[in-house]
């Protein structure tokens, strides 16, 4: 018993009855919570009654209320640090536009007439006597060298009057020129009129007329009153001599040059390009309708290419020398053009071995493809399709069954 009185002294030092409630001052509260009163001891505390009717939001605060409503804030109304005007205000910065290369036009460039695709136009060729100048006008220009149309150059009054024609003869050339051969500009069209018109002799006039009525052009040009009573006092006996000198100097000096230049010009320019566009190949009636697309007046066409093609080319190919031939109707591009459907054209006849045999179109390009392949010689299904189609030595035929078949000739 001794002993428990003992223990119990020393454990009553410890425990007190009444525990001290601490100071307002010695409790941290949480930003905005608001202050509750003094802790009383756990024996004189009493429980406080929450009000049901009291909002949440008064009942308990846990201080993170002003953080979360920044989410709330509209970022355009904030205003930068040292800037007195809205942001709403403020104009987005503009974006810089991205650097482009200038378009360039063929004109600017110094390319040669095959790398174009456009052409001076060929009424500027035409002679100056064509017009129904005056003759002093025409012995004015004729001083200053100006014979052909082109010489004028852009035909309005300020410039005519800078190469120093008198006023009175610039009015004169600007009433007679027509406006559409004031035209100065390059052009992807020909004008095969002008071709013929500018082919037109200053003297024997008369006998190209003859030439121009055979062939149902004599409307290309307007003959003087002097003309037309020379050509009614003509003997019948004497025309087909009188056109035949016509033709004849067609061949010679000037006139001669000027059809070979238009011959390689449009070849080079019209011609040749749109054949590369055709693997390379093409017959004479393929390349007669790109000349009739490419022509300003389609109705006359085919007039004015037989006037050209029988007094000049001799009835023969117009692009005769300007595009190689590979067989009769059937021209290429160039010379390696020319090897390749040769090549082509003897390894497909190997295939034939006897009169009976046919193979489909389809099958015979597969081999022919394969075997130039094994030969490193590559040529794609496209030209050797071409090859057989175009070919003389090949005749292709449809059977009951709609498939193409091909047969040695």
């Amino acid at each position: 018993m001794v002993l428990l009185r003992s223990l119990r002294k020393q454990i009553n030092k410890f425990i007190t009855p009444e525990m001290e409630a601490l100071s307002d001052d010695h409790i941290n509260f949480y930003p905005g919570q608001q202050k509750t009163p003094s802790v009383q001891s756990p024996t004189k505390s009493i429980p406080q009654v929450i009000n049901p009717v009291e909002p949440a939001e008064k009942r308990y605060s846990h201080g993170l209320e002003a953080i979360y409503a920044l989410e709330t804030i509209d970022v355009r109304t904030i205003k930068p640090l040292g800037s007195t005007q809205d942001a709403e205000s403020e104009k987005e910065p503009e974006i810089a536009p991205l650097y482009t290369l200038p378009v360039i036009s063929e004109k600017e460039l110094p390319l040669e007439d095959k790398f174009r695709s456009e052409i001076e136009p060929l009424h500027l060729n035409e002679p100056l006597y064509l017009f129904d100048f005056s003759k002093e006008c025409l012995r004015s220009l004729y001083s200053m060298n100006i014979l052909l149309l082109k010489d004028l150059g852009q035909i309005t009054y300020p410039r005519l009057l800078a190469k120093g024609i008198h006023e009175k003869y610039a009015e004169e050339i600007i009433n007679k020129v027509p406006d559409e051969k004031k035209a100065t500009d390059r052009t992807r069209s020909v004008d095969f009129g002008s071709w013929i018109r500018s082919l037109i002799p200053e003297k024997d006039q008369a006998s190209f007329y003859l030439l121009l009525k055979k062939y149902e052009l004599a409307h290309l040009f307007k003959i003087s009153s002097m003309v037309n009573i020379e050509i009614k006092r003509m003997n019948s006996q004497d025309i087909p001599r009188l056109i035949n000198d016509a033709i004849l100097g067609l061949h010679t000096g000037e006139k001669k040059e000027l059809t070979n230049s238009n011959i390689r010009l449009i070849a080079e320019t019209f011609i040749i390009p749109w054949m590369r566009g055709r693997l390379g190949v093409a017959t004479r009636y393929e390349i007669m309708d790109r000349l009739e697309q490419i022509g300003i007046n389609p109705y006359e066409f085919h007039k004015m290419i037989r006037f050209i093609t029988e007094t000049y080319a001799k009835n023969s190919f117009l692009f005769r020398g300007f595009i190689p031939e590979i067989g009769e109707g059937l021209y290429c591009v160039s010379r390696h053009v020319y090897d390749e459907f040769i090549a082509v054209e003897k390894a497909g006849a190997e295939y034939f071995y006897s009169p009976g045999v046919a193979y489909y179109l389809d099958e015979l390009i597969d081999r022919l493809s394969r075997e130039s392949a094994k030969k490193w010689k590559i040529f794609s299904p496209e030209f050797i399709e071409k090859v057989l189609r175009t070919s003389k030595k090949f005749s292709l035929q449809k059977n009951s069954d709609h498939q193409i078949i091909v047969r040695f000739r």
